[in-house]
């Protein structure tokens, strides 16, 4: 033996302690024996900004288009543009029982987990994230164009429209909550994701 080696344990004594508590450290992180793989919360950001992306490719040839049907339509109707742009996508990318991913969540090879009843849980992630943002736009575009917010401040109007600003706010704080609490984990990118 030359002056670098060291003799070997005859009984491995000292590596099998290590091993079995490195094992037992292993199957506690996997909690009930599954390994849920874990996303790169980049990834998963990556993804909405891709979706938005395709969203506004789409957007441009659509507004181009009733450009020439009559001019001004594409301004008029903008919100509605959107959504219906924004349905379409959803509903062929993670509506489709096969796909499960948006076209963002595609090319970053991410997907919605197949957990318990998926179909119910896909309609109502669409329809709240799309559908609401959609109905509350509208809602405040016209109690601020009704001018409600310059009522008298003891009319129902303004009650209201108070009401709606302090909801709006609450939103606002629970969606930065949310987002500390998506970089912390990596899971639920949306206060939506995170109800359902």
């Amino acid at each position: 033996m030359g002056p670098n080696e060291q003799a070997l344990p005859q009984s491995g004594q000292r590596w099998e302690p290590a091993w079995a508590a490195a094992q037992a450290r292993i199957r506690a992180r996997r909690g009930d024996g599954v390994v849920v793989p874990r996303n790169s919360r980049v990834s998963k950001l990556d993804a909405e900004l891709l979706d938005d992306e395709v969203a506004e490719m789409l957007r441009e040839p659509v507004a181009g288009a009733l450009a020439l049907v009559r001019p001004g339509l594409a301004d008029r109707y903008r919100l509605e543009i959107d959504t219906a742009i924004r349905a379409l996508l959803f509903w062929l990318s993670v509506g489709s029982a096969e796909r499960r991913a948006t076209y963002g969540q595609g090319l970053q090879n991410l997907r919605y987990a197949r957990t318990g009843r998926l179909g119910l849980r896909v309609h109502l992630l669409g329809a709240l994230s799309i559908g609401g943002a959609y109905a509350w736009a509208r809602m405040v575009g016209a109690m601020s164009l009704r001018g409600w917010a310059d009522a008298p401040r003891s009319s129902a109007r303004a009650r209201l429209w108070r009401l709606a600003q302090r909801v709006e706010r609450l939103f606002r704080v629970a969606a930065v909550l949310n987002f500390v609490a998506f970089l912390a984990t990596g899971q639920f990118r949306s206060v939506v994701e995170r109800a359902l």
